[in-house]
């Protein structure tokens, strides 16, 4: 069993009592849960803490709108699927700035959404939201059988009428 050391308390322990994070060296927090729970528990208790990083946020957001939104996007895409802003882009334009499976774009304006195997981690493409969400329901084990199974109990019905 791996095991490390919390940067807080020093104790030796296992890999599972720390919280993961891919932007750690290890692909862990320096700190153990109980020693991260206990300083957060801390830290946000200290008057003021709350307004102070609340009125930072919003002040930050209107004198750096698209900074701010750009800098958020950087850590989201390598936090949740380990990408950069450059391979993002990269991949859009391999795409054309559309969807892999429809051709189309969000019709909302945000951006194409990275498509990934949930088994593997493995990125796939870029989706649009619709097919990103109708990939997910197509992915579930039995959903594709059922679907089927339904529209030909309909469809057939319709022509014995």
């Amino acid at each position: 069993m791996l095991k490390k050391k919390c940067s807080n308390c020093g104790e030796l322990q296992p890999l599972s009592e720390f919280r993961k994070n891919k932007l750690g060296k290890d692909g862990h927090h320096t700190k153990c849960r109980t020693c991260e729970k206990a300083y957060q528990k801390g830290y946000y208790r200290r008057p003021g803490v709350k307004e102070r990083r609340k009125q930072w946020r919003d002040q930050r957001k209107e004198t750096h709108p698209g900074l701010w939104a750009k800098q958020k996007l950087k850590y989201n895409l390598k936090a949740d699927h380990g990408v950069t802003l450059e391979q993002y882009d990269q991949m859009l334009e391999d795409q054309n700035g559309v969807c892999a499976i429809c051709g189309g774009i969000n019709s909302d304006g945000q951006r194409l959404h990275i498509d990934h195997d949930h088994k593997t981690g493995k990125i796939r493409a870029l989706l649009c939201r619709f097919c990103n969400i109708r990939l997910g329901y197509i992915e579930k084990d039995d959903f594709v059988p059922k679907a089927l199974e339904y529209l030909n109990k309909y469809n057939h019905s319709e022509e014995n009428e």
